[in-house]
Formats: C-alpha cells, sequence, structure tokens
C-alpha cells in the first residue's frame, strides 16, 4: 500500500494517541530492566517509535519529550532530554524518507549523532570521566536500539493480528518479519550468556567480601570469648554470679570498648558488638553512626548491605553503602552479638570496570547480529519475491496451453516450491476432472443423507404421534409451536386450532392470568417453580371443563433460542383411585378401631387376673393376642396419621421454640427401652442454643421414631447417638445407629408407605412400615427435610434438617 494512501486518524483521535502514547513513554521510563550491574534499560522510547510510525514527526517528539522529562527528574540533567527528543525528530525524518527498518534507522542515528550528543554532554559538559561517559553511550545506544526493535516487533505483531493496523501501516513484510525474529533470537542467545557472567562476578565480589568479613569477625568474636571468660572467672573469685548486672553490664562495656579500640587497624573493614535489643554498645569506628539514614537489604545470605536514602541514583547508593555480617554471642547477655562492616565502593570500583567490558562485548554482539539478520532476510527473501513475480503469469500461460517457466533457486526449499508449482501446472487438467466427479460423488451422498435424514424424522414423528402422554412445544413467548394427537385428544382442539395461540389457554383460572407474567419472571433469572421439576395441576379442555393432570416442563435452546417442551398426562383417574384407597382405609381404621379397643380392653382385664387366675397355656395365649392387638392398634393410629397428613387435616401448633429441650426429652422417654434392649443413647447438644419453629409434639415423634429404630436395630451393648447441629442456616438433627445398615436394593423405597427391608413373616423387628412414610410427611409441614446415609453392614445415619430461627422471631 502506498503511504501516501493511507487513511489518516482525524485530529481528535490523533491528539488522545499521542496524549496515550506519551503516559505509556513516561511510565516505560519508570519501570526499569536491571541487564547487569549499574545497567538498566528503560522502555520509554518504544512508544516514540509507535508514534513514529503511527502519528507522525510533531506527535513523536512530543511523546520523546514526555517521557524524556522523567530522565531530568530521574537523574537532575536535562541532557538526556534533548537526546531522546533528537532521536525522535531524527527517525520521524528517516522514516518519511523510506526507512522502513527501524532498528537500522535507530543504528544510524546513534552513530552518527546520538553517541557524539553523549560524549558532549557527558564528557564535555558534565566533566565525567571517559570510562563512565562510553558506559553511558554504549548503554543507551544499546537500549534505544532495543527498544525499536521491541516497538517493531509490535507493530508485525499488530499487523498479523488487525487489518485495521495494516490500514495505517501496510501489511507485514516477510523480510521484516524475519530481520525482527532472527535479530530477537540473535540477541536473546548473545545476552544471556553476558548477563549471567555479569551476575556472577557481582556473586563473586560479594562471596569474597563475606568471606573476609566472616574471617576478621570470627577472631574478635575469639577474642571476645576469651576476655568475656577471664573477666566472668574474676567474679566467680569474688564470690560474685557469673551474669552481668547492670553496673557490671557498664564497666564490662567500657572495656570492650577499650579493647576494640586498642585492636591493630586491619583495612577498612570496621567492628561493632550489639545488644539484645539491636542497639550498638561499642565500636571501633564512629563513621558507624550514619547508618540511621539508610536502611539494610539482603545480598547473600548471611550478608547483607546498607543503603543511604539520600543518594538519586541506585549507583550512588551502592557506591556509598556498607556490606555487613552479624555473628552472635552467646552466654554472654546481655551482649548479643558482634558485627563487621566493609564499605562497598572498592567492590563498585572493580564491578564498575568489569561492566564496561561486558557492555562493550554485547555492543559488538548486537552489531554482529544486525549485520547477520540484515544479510538474512535479504537472502531469504529474494527468491521469494522473484517467485512471486514470475507466478504472476503462470495463470495466463496455463490458459494459453504454454509450458510454465519459472527460475530456478538456490535455497532447496524455493526450489521445491517452484518444482511443485510446475507439477501443479501439469496436473490441473486431471485435477478439475477430478474435482468435477468429487462433486457429483458428493451430490450423490447428501441426497442419500438427506433421505436418511427424512427416515429418522418421519420416525421421530411417529413416535411422537402415537405416545399415550400430550406432547406440547411453545416459544419463549409462551407460543404454542407444535402439539401431538395425544394433546389434541386430551384438550379437545384441533391442531389449527393450538398453534400459534398463548398455552394459557389450555389453563384454568387464575394460572391462565399468571402464566405470561410467570415466564417473564423465569427468563428475567426468578426460580423455576416448574420447569424441570414437574408437578401436578389443572388443565382446562376447550369446552370449559376441568381436570387434574401431571405436567414436565423442560427447557431447550435450538440456534441460540429458547424453547419449553412439557409433556402433559391426564390423572384424573388415578386421582379418583387413590381418593377411594384412602376412603376406603380411612373408613376401615375407623371401623377397625372401636372393636379392637374393646378387645384390647378386655384381654388387658383378663391379663390381670381379676375374672380369674390363668394357667400356663392360657397366659401365654393371652400375652400373644396382646401383643398382636398391640401392633394391630398402632398400625390403624399410623393409617389414621398418614391420612390426616396426606388430607392436610393434621393441625399443627408451629412455634418457635429452643431445639436443645427437645432433644433431651426424646432421649428421656427413651431411656426404658433402651435400658431393656442393651443400648446406650449419647446425646450431643450444640454449644450454643439453637431455635426451631416447630410442633413440638409432632417432633417428639418423629424422634420418637428414628431413636426407637435405631434401638430396635442396634447390637446389644452399643450406642445410639443423637446429635444436633447448625449447618449455615439449617438445624441438622441427626441419629446414628451400629446396626447392619439398609441394604442397597432397599434404600429407594426406605420412605414409602408399608416399606420394610425384611417383609417377611419370619422378620426379626417388628413393624408397621409407615413410621418414616409419618416423618418425611411430617418434617414437610414444618418446612423440613428428611434423609439418611448409610453403607450397608456399617449402621445408618437418619437425619432431619429444619430452618434455623432466631429467638427474636418469637
Amino acid at each position: 500500500m502506498n503511504h501516501s494512501n493511507r487513511p489518516a486518524l482525524s485530529r481528535r483521535n490523533k491528539v488522545l494517541a499521542t496524549l496515550l502514547l506519551a503516559v505509556l513513554s513516561v511510565l516505560g521510563n519508570y519501570l526499569s530492566l536491571p541487564l547487569f550491574f549499574g545497567v538498566d534499560f528503560i522502555f520509554g522510547s518504544i512508544a516514540v517509535m509507535l508514534a513514529v510510525v503511527l502519528l507522525g514527526t510533531v506527535p513523536a517528539v512530543l511523546v520523546a519529550f514526555a517521557g524524556g522529562l522523567y530522565t531530568l527528574v530521574l537523574w537532575g540533567h536535562p541532557y538526556a532530554l534533548v537526546i531522546f527528543s533528537v532521536e525522535a525528530l531524527a527517525m520521524a525524518l528517516l522514516y518519511q524518507r523510506g526507512w522502513r527498518n527501524l532498528v537500522l534507522a535507530n543504528l544510524l542515528y546513534w552513530l552518527v549523532l546520538g553517541m557524539p550528543l553523549v560524549l558532549l554532554f557527558y564528557y564535555g559538559l558534565l566533566g565525567m570521566n571517559s570510562e563512565a561517559t562510553g558506559l553511558i553511550a554504549l548503554k543507551q545506544m544499546l537500549n534505544g536500539c532495543f527498544n525499536t526493535l521491541m516497538a517493531g516487533l509490535l507493530l508485525l505483531l499488530a499487523k498479523l493480528a488487525n487489518k485495521k493496523v495494516m490500514a495505517f501501516t501496510g501489511k507485514a513484510e516477510l523480510p521484516a518479519l524475519l530481520f525482527h525474529s532472527s535479530l530477537l533470537l540473535s540477541l536473546l542467545a548473545g545476552t544471556v550468556p553476558i548477563i549471567y557472567e555479569s551476575y556472577s562476578q557481582q556473586f563473586t565480589q560479594e562471596t569474597f567480601v563475606y568471606q573476609r568479613l566472616n574471617e576478621r569477625a570470627g577472631q574478635f568474636v575469639t577474642h571476645l570469648n576469651v576476655k568475656l571468660a577471664d573477666e566472668r572467672q574474676g567474679k566467680a573469685e569474688g564470690a560474685m554470679q557469673p551474669d552481668l548486672d547492670a553496673t557490671d553490664a557498664a564497666g564490662v562495656f567500657a572495656k570492650i570498648a577499650n579493647y576494640l579500640a586498642a585492636l591493630p587497624v586491619d583495612d577498612a573493614i570496621s567492628l561493632a558488638i550489639v545488644n539484645s535489643s539491636g542497639d550498638v554498645v561499642a565500636s571501633r569506628r564512629a563513621a558507624l553512626s550514619q547508618l540511621t539514614e539508610g536502611q539494610f537489604k539482603p545480598a547473600l545470605d548471611g550478608l547483607d548491605i546498607w543503603l543511604p536514602s539520600s543518594a538519586r541514583s541506585v549507583m550512588q547508593r551502592w557506591r556509598q553503602g556498607i556490606y555487613r555480617i552479624q555473628l552472635p554471642l552467646e552466654g554472654h547477655d546481655p551482649l548479643a552479638a558482634v558485627q563487621a562492616f566493609l564499605p562497598a565502593e572498592s567492590l563498585v570500583r572493580t564491578l564498575q570496570s568489569q561492566r564496561l567490558e561486558l557492555l562493550m562485548m554485547l555492543t559488538l554482539i548486537f552489531l554482529g547480529a544486525v549485520a547477520l539478520s540484515h544479510g538474512l532476510s535479504i537472502a531469504i527473501s529474494r527468491p521469494l519475491r522473484q517467485l512471486e513475480m514470475d507466478s504472476k503469469q503462470l495463470e495466463r500461460k496455463i490458459a494459453d496451453g504454454h509450458e510454465a517457466l519459472l527460475q530456478p533457486s538456490n535455497i532447496k526449499e524455493y526450489d521445491s516450491l517452484i518444482n511443485t508449482l510446475l507439477h501443479i501446472s501439469a496436473v490441473l487438467a486431471c485435477s478439475f476432472k477430478e474435482l468435477k466427479q468429487a462433486e457429483t460423488d458428493l451430490k450423490g451422498q447428501v441426497q442419500a443423507q438427506t433421505q436418511a435424514l427424512q427416515h429418522t424424522a418421519e420416525r421421530l414423528q411417529n413416535i411422537l404421534n402415537t405416545i399415550m402422554d400430550g406432547i406440547i412445544t411453545i416459544n419463549e413467548r409462551g407460543m404454542i409451536e407444535s402439539v401431538n394427537p395425544a394433546a389434541v385428544q386430551l384438550f379437545g382442539y384441533s391442531a389449527e386450532e393450538m398453534l400459534g395461540h398463548n398455552v394459557s389457554i389450555l389453563m384454568p383460572s387464575p394460572h391462565r392470568e399468571a402464566h405470561d407474567s410467570y415466564m417473564q419472571c423465569y427468563q428475567a433469572g426468578a426460580p423455576a417453580q416448574i420447569i424441570g421439576v414437574g408437578r401436578q395441576l389443572q388443565g382446562q379442555r376447550k369446552d370449559g371443563s376441568v381436570f387434574d393432570m401431571e405436567l414436565q416442563i423442560t427447557e431447550m435452546f435450538e440456534h441460540g433460542v429458547r424453547h419449553y417442551v412439557g409433556s402433559v398426562r391426564d390423572i384424573s383417574l388415578r386421582l379418583a383411585v387413590e381418593k377411594q384407597k384412602s376412603q376406603f382405609v380411612s373408613t376401615v381404621s375407623h371401623e377397625l378401631r372401636t372393636p379392637l379397643t374393646a378387645i384390647c380392653g378386655a384381654l388387658d382385664m383378663v391379663a390381670s387376673g381379676k375374672l380369674g387366675a390363668l394357667n400356663k397355656p392360657a397366659e401365654k395365649l393371652i400375652g400373644l393376642a396382646r401383643h398382636n392387638s398391640q401392633r394391630l392398634r398402632f398400625l390403624i393410629n399410623d393409617l389414621l396419621d398418614l391420612e390426616k397428613l396426606t388430607q392436610g387435616k393434621l393441625e399443627f401448633d408451629l412455634q418457635i421454640q429452643p431445639l436443645q429441650p427437645l432433644l433431651q426429652q426424646a432421649v428421656d422417654s427413651h431411656q426404658t427401652y433402651s435400658v431393656e434392649q442393651h443400648i446406650d443413647i449419647e446425646l450431643e447438644l450444640p454449644a450454643e442454643e439453637l431455635f426451631v419453629r416447630v410442633d413440638g409434639q409432632r417432633l417428639q415423634q418423629v424422634l420418637a421414631n428414628l431413636l426407637s429404630n435405631a434401638i430396635k436395630f442396634s447390637p446389644a451393648d452399643s450406642k445410639v447417638q443423637l446429635k444436633g447441629q447448625q449447618i449455615a442456616n439449617k438445624v441438622r438433627v441427626s441419629v446414628t445407629d451400629s446396626g447392619p445398615g439398609v441394604p442397597e436394593a432397599f434404600k429407594s423405597r426406605l420412605f414409602e408407605r408399608f416399606s420394610q427391608a425384611d417383609s417377611s413373616d419370619a422378620r426379626q423387628h417388628e413393624g408397621t412400615g409407615l413410621g418414616l412414610a409419618i416423618c418425611r410427611e411430617l418434617m414437610a409441614q414444618m418446612d423440613g427435610c428428611i434423609g439418611f446415609e448409610s453403607a450397608e453392614g456399617q449402621g445408618a445415619t437418619f437425619w432431619f434438617e429444619l430452618p434455623l430461627r432466631s429467638k427474636r422471631d418469637s
């Protein structure tokens, strides 16, 4: 794309982009990457190079000036700001004159203008020595070229990822991709060993400092231990305690200070003794008092360095820094440790001379990498450009029936590509024929697949047409989209009368009026009341008659559009049968209760002996009759309770009351039974008082059923645990036994009526099979739920949960 034909940014967008890049330039100069000792890279000129390409000369200079202002604050002189601004101006002028390789343009700037400016400003005006000036010149050139490389890579990646960037900068070119990628790889390969060598040199120098300080401090600790031992021996002979009191400590401190002062001067190492609070009690050099104006930072394991807070640059702080090690003094309380100090200035000078050599090596590696990358990009891309020119005539030559002519290449891959193109041109006719045959075959396959899909669709439609349940689909607005014949027969409408109408026509009031608002609430995020749950409700036929039905609704998405599928079953007959069964059970139970009460009373009177003494066989028969009549009475009572629960006729006195007394009452009422069965009931109450809203009598009925079952099924001399606890906003009460557990095959039927794991006449444990079914209904009436956890042969835990209430609610 011609540079003059590229679209230009609007003035407003150009200003915004300039401000953004200016901020990024400041942030880039604020962030630094330590390359090696005393040499940090900053990244503000990346934003400058982006401005050169995307915005032009004036914005680029403004962005460079903004980033340079931070260097003015950082280094305290304006020369870096001038150099960076001139760099932006030179790069913009070179780019406008056709220098698309930013790295080569930036290298030319630094060799011709940038490095002379560094020599003028830093050597001539600031008076730095030649070594420091050369270091700064090489560092700034490498930093600038590296940032230019990063900017070029960012632009190339943006071109490859976003077509909008190509509109302003043109498409990515292969020579640029090859140059930038190979240069980056070459720099990484050459830079990593140099950086490693720099850190290795620093580690070696600091290790030498550590060994030197450790040796000197160790010698002093040895001599000091001897001195203190002699001092304490003298005190002991004078019938004094070996530990130092305050007066003795002051005297010893004075002697130690004199001993420090009398030591021979050993180069720049300083010594100090600190107490357990870290305070210096004696030191050899008064210069250690300046350590209060900075902070210590770790250098190596056991070696740290004090850095002042007043110096501006890191190198200035390091040059004024002081290394320190600390060796403990044991058994000389209150003396805690000996510290040895060494100024860092000599180490910094050594590392500075070494880093200049490393930076020169890095410069040579960079120049070599630039030359190598540039040569490779030209050598690799030139045959491809020639191939591009030759291939433009390929189509015309093939169409004219002439043999294609392509120049061979010295590069194997390109030559292979040329041969491939020549081969392709020779077989195109055959390929066209094969394509036509493939097209014919594909049409046949598509036709076969279409017939198979039609057959599948017809089969599914036949299934829908013959299924007994009514199937209705609606859209997210509630409009009926399809119905099967069973639905048509169930509601009395024809299919045409139902399609396109709101599904609420199939509902009686008040559900008809509330249906649309319910769907809107659900689609807005409200919890589902019917969808995915299923429930029993009433439907309305075309003639206005209402019938009971069972409705299952599922939600599905087709091409991102929500639909609902409803399955409807007429349960009027089933409910009528259940009602008759319920009435029969109620009638039979009431009719049996009166004569059974009389029978039980008569048997009790006979068993009491008031009608005369009984012989052993008669007494046994009367006892058996009493026992079976009691079982029958319990069964009738359970049947009546369950019937009342099912019909909602059982009254509940729900009150908020503490849980702990209810649990204790249940345990007390079962003590006699547990003692008879040799079972120990263990009650575990929660630490805090918990409140629930229940009918106390009905809750005792649930607890009685769970506890009696646990005692009944537990072996003798075992324990049954009753536990209450809070789980989130629920209160859970659990009963755990040591019995045989619930058989796997029986778990799904455990809470059904008349369900017993052993229903044979020879079962060991008696029961009606209604207790857990009644418990489930009672818990539902008290807004609770009930369940169990059991592994066969390992006992069982039956639990129920109730909402946690507050005492204030009562």
